[in-house]
C-alpha cells in the first residue's frame, strides 16, 4: 500500500540576491518572513519611479517579478492547491491583457467591460495568436566544427544561435510594443510567443522571419 511522503515545497528564496539552484524540499513552507522580506527589498526598488514612468524599463519590471515572485505561491488559500508560481502567474496575465488590449484596439472596442461582461462570447473569438520559431540546420552549425579548440567553438556557436534568437525576439516585441512577459520560451534555436490576433502582429512576424531567412 503506498505511503504519502509528505508535503514537498520551495523555500520563498530571492533569485535577485541568491540566484543559486533551488530543489523542493519535504514540508517546506511559505513563511511571513519570506513575504516581508520581497516587500522590503520592492520597496526599495520603486523609490525609483522611471520603473513606472519610462517605458523603456517595462523589461526590467518583468526581471524584478521574476526574480522576486518566482517561488511564492500564486495562491494562499487554505486547502488551496499552491503549486503555481506567482511570477508566472502574473507573467501571464500580463500577456494575455496586452494582447487583449491591442486586438480591441485594432477593432475599435473601447468598453472592456462590455467585453468581459459576456466571457463566453469573448473566449469563442481567436483573440491571440500563439507562435514559434526555430533555426533549422542547428545540429550541423554547432557540431560540423574542426577537432583542435572544439569546446570553445562549441560554445562560441551554441552562445551566437542564443544571441539570434534573443535579437529576434526583442526586436518583435519592440515593434509591437510588447514586453518579455509575452515570451514563453526561448532556448535551444526555438522560442514560443504569445502575440494580439492582429494583422500588424501577423505582418510583423512575417516580416521579422524573411528578414532574418535573407540574413541567414
Amino acid at each position: 500500500e503506498p505511503k504519502s511522503e509528505g508535503y514537498h515545497g520551495y523555500a520563498g528564496k530571492n533569485l535577485a540576491y541568491n540566484p543559486s539552484i533551488r530543489y523542493p524540499e519535504k514540508d517546506n513552507k511559505i513563511s511571513d518572513y519570506d513575504y516581508n522580506d520581497v516587500l522590503s527589498r520592492l520597496k526599495e526598488l520603486f523609490k525609483n519611479e522611471e520603473l513606472f514612468t519610462d517605458s523603456k524599463n517595462i523589461n526590467s519590471l518583468v526581471s524584478i517579478i521574476k526574480a522576486h515572485f518566482k517561488y511564492l505561491p500564486s495562491d494562499t488559500r487554505y486547502q488551496m492547491r499552491n503549486d503555481i508560481s506567482l511570477a508566472e502567474h502574473s507573467l501571464t496575465t500580463a500577456a494575455f491583457a496586452s494582447a487583449l488590449y491591442d486586438y480591441f484596439n485594432e477593432h475599435g472596442i473601447t468598453n472592456y467591460y462590455e467585453q468581459w461582461s459576456n466571457e463566453n462570447k469573448l473566449f469563442k473569438e481567436k483573440t491571440f495568436l500563439f507562435v514559434s520559431f526555430d533555426f533549422s540546420g542547428i545540429q550541423k552549425f554547432v557540431f560540423d566544427i574542426p577537432v583542435e579548440g572544439a569546446l570553445k567553438n562549441l560554445r562560441v556557436r551554441s552562445f551566437y544561435l542564443e544571441m539570434l534568437a534573443e535579437i529576434f525576439v526583442d526586436s518583435l516585441l519592440l515593434d509591437l510594443e510588447l514586453s518579455r512577459a509575452n515570451v514563453i520560451y526561448v532556448g535551444g534555436g526555438h522560442g514560443y510567443l504569445i502575440l494580439p490576433n492582429t494583422k500588424k502582429a501577423k505582418a510583423s512576424y512575417k516580416e521579422h522571419i524573411e528578414h532574418f531567412n535573407n540574413f541567414f
